[in-house]
């Protein structure tokens, strides 16, 4: 066993590289048992806990055995001949940061669609002889790992998720040519571009093919897709995509929103690739805690698509490597006149363990540290080191709090986290109810008592369902700019765009899968959703362009009531703001003192 783990911590640092993780959140996947984690953040891993088993995975003891962000291919070589389609403006990283052999023109994302794959919803922890391969071209780089193939053989490396009986699977149901939501996270950023794919459903799950599913890519709805927080639907920020069509075969693509760091490091982090919305940017894996985001996109499905039982693929083909992330789930298709069946989402697994403090990465700017917290409703405060006397221009070790009680604030217990403090310190900034920051104090980082203990297997949920999202209109989107690709190019915007006249029903709404396991479906009552909160203005950061005529949002017919937000208090009002409730008392005192003392 010492001589396992050894090896594990001497391949993490290396095998990163050319590692990433990403997992389909909505709608429910075969690898999130009865939906139970779905577009719920707040934890290490956001998008790596669906799923999990109890047993560190063999090559990367950060992830454990069969979590959803596993399932994927590790190589996709392209077919001999094949050469690039993918425009300049969809680029994310520079070709001197492809680690592979061959540069760009090698990856799946230069010819998105192409590389050729195994399974069309992923293998567990890739092929296992793509891994072989990694590890054989590390060792001939001069790095000293090693891989015990027979173990990892035992563990299931390479199994295809089409020939695993997974258990509780959801089913979400969609309206037949109507508008529907999908999203996925991020743990590590490998750049790319990413498609999702409807196939029938055959009577046995190894006839799915990619030819299917290729034959079947859906059309993104519109220019705009979303940042969203946590579960809560009102916690999301609109973000203009870059989108571009395949002419050999039609099928669209979107560009992965989210930018690497400039020097594509994990640990010290020099910069985004291009410029982020709202300030979220990096590499992910070690060097910070997930981004605790979901990305959101609008489908249209075809009016004339058959109604029945079929699979959604996400495809996502990276920019920096040779891997291809694909995983599944699974869909009925009804009729229009019918209603989808609601369902309520159950708790998240015990294992999973939530936390209120979270490491953004370093070095970040303020800039970035603040508007990242500002976009993000559920961020009360940030702490961050390598401030000048001024406080002004902060750029050290990033943390964003979810709560203001500091004292009981829990964190991921990590080495790395008391890593990159430049003067040994960190500044604390409390957010206002109006989004902006004031500077609270200077504190000294400490190691946060959390325990690390590894998980232990959930058990078997009862067939409880997951979250309705009861559709509501989409948010009238801020202008943002699309962010300046590396090299950049003009985004193309001739493309037409489908308009709906209306928002069709929910989005989505799954109920307990008829497979693999059959589950009967339980009659819920629905859960309305809050109207968006209001938008808070972030401390200025490059302000994105306006961009062109955006795509109206559709309108919404028979609605359940929703409940209204809650209003935040002025200065005016009797009781705390949600920026000050909970503080302790000499906390606000000294805030009054300063606010005071800055008035005019």
């Amino acid at each position: 066993m010492r001589r396992l783990i050894v090896e594990v911590s001497v391949l993490l640092v290396t095998i990163d590289d050319v590692m990433s993780h990403g997992s389909l959140k909505w709608p429910p996947s075969w690898y999130d048992p009865s939906g139970a984690v779905g577009l719920r953040t707040g934890f290490k891993n956001d998008a790596c806990s669906a799923g999990c088993e109890s047993e560190p995975h063999i090559l990367e003891s950060n992830f454990y055995l069969r979590c959803s962000c596993m399932w994927y291919e590790q190589e996709a070589p392209l077919p001999a001949g094949q050469t690039p389609s993918l425009p300049q403006y969809m680029r994310t990283i520079p070709s001197d940061f492809v680690e592979i052999p061959g540069g760009f023109e090698a990856t799946p994302a230069s010819a998105p669609g192409h590389g050729q794959v195994s399974s069309p919803c992923g293998l567990m922890g890739g092929t296992l002889q793509g891994t072989i391969n990694a590890v054989n071209r590390l060792q001939q780089e001069g790095h000293d790992i090693s891989l015990n193939v027979e173990e990892a053989n035992q563990q299931g490396y390479g199994e295809d998720s089409r020939t695993r009986n997974f258990q509780n699977v959801i089913t979400t149901e969609w309206k037949q040519g109507s508008i529907v939501e999908t999203s996925f996270g991020l743990n590590a950023m490998h750049g790319g571009v990413y498609s999702y794919r409807l196939c029938r459903r055959p009577d046995a799950l190894l006839d799915l093919t990619e030819t299917c599913f290729q034959a079947g890519a859906l059309q993104f709805h519109g220019t705009q897709q979303w940042y969203q927080f946590g579960e809560n639907r009102s916690h999301r920020r609109p973000v203009t995509a870059a989108r571009w069509t395949d002419p050999s075969n039609g099928a669209q693509w979107t560009r992965i929103p989210i930018p690497s760091c400039s020097n594509h490091a994990g640990f010290v982090c020099d910069g985004p690739m291009f410029d982020p919305p709202y300030g979220i940017y990096g590499y992910g894996g070690e060097n910070m805690d997930g981004f605790q985001v979901n990305v959101v996109d609008a489908l249209k499905l075809p009016d004339d698509l058959p109604t029945g039982d079929y699979v959604l693929s996400w495809r996502w083909d990276v920019e920096d490597g040779g891997q291809v992330w694909l995983q599944c789930a699974n869909i009925a298709v009804i009729p229009p006149t019918q209603e989808p069946t609601p369902f309520t989402q159950p708790p998240l697994p015990a294992h999973i363990q939530q936390f209120t403090r979270f490491r953004k990465g370093a070095p970040l700017s303020q800039a970035h540290c603040e508007a990242w917290c500002a976009a993000d409703d559920n961020c009360l405060a940030l702490e961050i080191g390598g401030c000048d006397h001024s406080l002004q221009a902060c750029n050290g070790a990033c943390y964003h709090f979810y709560t203001l009680d500091f004292g009981s604030a829990t964190s991921h217990q990590d080495p790395y986290y008391q890593e990159l403090y430049p003067d040994g310190q960190l500044h604390r900034f409390i957010k206002t109810a109006q989004g902006s920051f004031v500077s609270v104090d200077l504190v000294t980082p400490v190691p946060m008592p959390v325990p690390t203990a590894a998980p232990t297997a959930a058990p078997t949920p009862a067939p409880t369902p997951a979250p309705t999202q009861v559709p509501t209109p989409l948010p009238t989107p801020k202008p943002t700019s699309v962010p300046t690709a590396v090299p950049t190019t003009p985004v193309p915007t001739s493309e037409p765009t489908p308009v709906p006249t209306a928002m069709p029903t929910p989005v989505p709404t799954p109920v307990p899968s008829r497979a693999p396991t059959p589950v009967p479906r339980p009659v819920l009552t629905p859960m309305p959703m809050p109207e968006p909160a209001p938008t808070r203005t972030p401390t200025p950061v490059p302000t994105p362009e306006p961009t062109a005529a955006q795509t109206p949002a559709p309108s919404v017919s028979a609605l359940p009531a929703p409940v209204p937000p809650t209003p935040v208090p002025t200065e005016d009002d009797d009781v705390p703001s949600s920026a000050t409730r909970g503080w302790p008392t000499a906390v606000i005192i000294a805030l009054l003192t300063l606010m005071s003392l800055a008035s005019p």
